[in-house]
């Protein structure tokens, strides 16, 4: 059943993870009610705040004067101790992975509750703004409290899964950003426009995504927006890793920035926010088989070598006019399989655990080192032919795969 959290008006305050409390402030808001709660970071138009251990995002304009004056003055005197716990150009953000020598979760979630809050809902201006606890939906038509609530779990979700794994980097992008920012429009011609992808459920432009309404299990009854089922969420999960990963893929290739994207979204979800990671290497196979058209064996399109060197142009088989190619979906399915394989079956002679190389070489990558010298912790002293005949062997109860002479 998907979850339906509560939509609370502007005036009153949604809770979400719980920490720590520090000495409280008392905050009064446009309408005249007032809370007690620290503050914890502000950036962009809202401010994250935290009480009884619990931490919610606040639009910044709903505030009285007063306490935007105090927020101004805070950002200013925290502004040099905010840097401090950051590496170079890396986001002031507070919502981080877990650090690299973490287990892979087994499983993730299920979301956890939080409340929608209702920013705007201007009809003359057709502008509608809902806000969950890390994401600001921004909606051509307006949105009843189940339909926002329904499809925030997905969102809120993925951002929990990615959360818990073992990735060592920031999420979002450098300007240290709270909330994840994501256009909803019920009008397709709008959302190509607006620089969605033909045919995609949804989009990820940087750290923002677009999304068509109807992708999220509403239906469109002329005169309503109905909640019925996310069926299909794989893509707009796929695109929502891009967003929230925004940073960390910096310096990373193709192959990886897709793989990474692919590896969350081949996990099998359960609704009501549970991510399943505990048996990737047979999903990730369920997944190209179900989506990406793979048969009972298949040949990547590439050597090994040649994969993880592909550019973009090769990745997307991109013709004169851009966008997806013909065999782009063999690229997509070779970055998905070769990604879970190196989290989960790379076991070089010796190795207690799978996993090593890839963490060393995305550490290294993370860093700053370039990403060709840092490949030769990935090998870890092996030929890709090597790691090829490891992956037939580690697919080959699911999955018979080859690779091109």
């Amino acid at each position: 059943m998907i979850f339906a959290g509560k939509l609370q008006v502007v005036g009153l305050f949604g809770l979400m993870l719980g920490w720590e409390g520090l000495s409280a402030r008392t905050w009064t808001n446009t309408d005249g009610k007032e809370i007690e709660a620290d503050l914890v970071s502000a950036g962009g138009d809202s401010v994250l705040l935290r009480k009884d251990r619990k931490e919610f995002n606040y639009p910044l304009a709903k505030l009285s004067e007063a306490d935007r004056v105090f927020v101004a003055d805070w950002q200013k005197e925290n502004e040099a101790a905010g840097a401090a716990g950051t590496g170079a150009g890396e986001p002031a953000g507070k919502n981080r992975t877990e650090p690299f020598d973490k287990p892979v979760p087994r499983t993730t979630g299920p979301a956890p509750d939080f409340d929608v809050v209702v920013v705007k809902e201007d009809k003359e201006n057709n502008q509608y703004i809902y806000q969950s606890a890390h994401f600001r939906f921004e909606s051509d038509r307006r949105l009843t409290s189940r339909v926002v609530s329904g499809f925030a779990t997905i969102y809120e979700a993925t951002l929990d899964a990615i959360s818990n794994l073992p990735w060592g980097m920031p999420l979002g992008s450098r300007d240290g950003m709270e909330l994840f920012d994501v256009k909803l429009f019920a009008d397709e011609g709008s959302y190509h426009e607006a620089g969605g992808i033909p045919g995609s459920a949804g989009t990820a432009r940087g750290p923002n995504s677009l999304a068509l309404i109807s992708s999220l299990g509403v239906k469109d009854t002329g005169k309503r927006l109905i909640l019925e089922d996310i069926s299909d969420n794989a893509t707009l999960v796929h695109e929502l890793t891009h967003a929230m990963r925004d940073y960390g893929d910096r310096g990373l290739p193709i192959w990886a920035i897709e793989g990474f994207a692919e590896y969350v979204a081949s996990a099998p979800y359960k609704r009501g926010g549970r991510f399943d990671f505990s048996d990737r290497l047979e999903d990730v196979v369920n997944y190209v088989q179900g989506r990406k058209g793979v048969g009972g064996s298949f040949v990547f399109p590439v050597t090994l070598e040649g994969l993880l060197d592909a550019s973009r142009e090769k990745f997307y088989q991109s013709g004169s006019g851009g966008g997806l190619g013909d065999g782009a979906l063999r690229y997509y399915a070779s970055g998905a399989m070769t990604m879970v394989y190196f989290w989960h079956a790379d076991q070089p002679e010796g190795d207690a655990e799978p996993g090593r190389c890839v963490r060393a070489w995305l550490k290294a990558v993370r860093d700053g080192m370039p990403e060709k010298k840092a490949r030769k912790l990935l090998l870890d002293g092996r030929s890709y032919e090597e790691i090829q005949d490891q992956m037939k062997k580690a697919y080959r109860r699911y999955l018979s795969i080859d690779f091109p002479s």
